[in-house]
């Protein structure tokens, strides 16, 4: 489970999707789960979240399936998961 706390950037985020491209390739890792609960800051922009979309959809295309939850109650994040949600949707071959 990822738990980001304080600010919430793009530093952060690209961090966390590197760590995961890791543990995809190392592990079988089918779930995953993110709480946000602790984020009190969020300095991410649209064209970012774009940015890791297109790239976790492309990059992941060919591989199983990946689950993930989260956690967030912060309008700023919703609105931002909720896009990442929508431009990964369908990507599973």
């Amino acid at each position: 489970m990822w738990r980001p706390h304080g600010l919430l950037d793009e530093t952060a985020v690209s961090d966390v999707v590197a760590l995961l491209g890791r543990l995809e390739n190392d592990v079988n890792l089918s779930i995953g789960s993110t709480d946000t609960i602790a984020v009190d800051q969020v300095d991410l922009n649209y064209e970012f979240v774009i940015r890791v979309a297109l790239y976790r959809r492309f990059a992941y295309e060919h591989r199983p399936p990946i689950k993930s939850a989260i956690l967030a109650t912060n309008p700023t994040l919703l609105h931002y998961f909720q896009m990442h949600a929508l431009l990964t949707r369908g990507s599973v071959h």
